[in-house]
């Protein structure tokens, strides 16, 4: 299995007053285009997808583009896993519009489709405080 392991896009961010959503896009291009010209079978974002809880709307837009083209253009799935940054509950938008197995956020088992068959793996999160035990 071939897969485009990413992390850390962090999309919206604002670095010293610059924004740096249009440079994020045009990245976000160059994924697109190894994962097409390298014929990936599953793009992996693991954590940190924006760089705040409350993303700005933009930032959003941009994610959505890219999740389109991915699981629709391309057909390549895509695993996201929450950071410490992100909000698990706002990435597991849109998967009732989507075909099942193409988008996963926060999910324990994840089935994947190679060129020949089905793999299945583990993706594993970052836990909120809120669920976290203290000895």
């Amino acid at each position: 299995m071939r897969f485009l392991h990413t992390s850390d896009w962090h999309l919206g961010r604002i670095f010293h007053g610059l924004h740096l959503l249009d440079d994020q896009a045009g990245v976000l291009e160059q994924l697109l285009t190894i994962a097409r010209e390298y014929r990936v079978d599953a793009v992996l974002l693991s954590g940190d997808v924006y760089d705040r809880s409350v993303p700005p709307t933009e930032a959003v837009r941009v994610l959505d583009e890219t999740l389109r083209r991915l699981i629709q253009d391309l057909k390549v799935p895509v695993i996201i896993i929450a950071g410490n940054h992100d909000s698990p509950d706002r990435l597991n938008f849109g998967q009732a519009l989507l075909p099942p197995k193409s988008f996963l956020s926060s999910v324990p088992s994840v089935p994947i489709r190679s060129r020949s068959s089905w793999r299945t793996g583990m993706a594993l999160s970052i836990l909120p405080p809120s669920l976290t035990v203290s000895p």
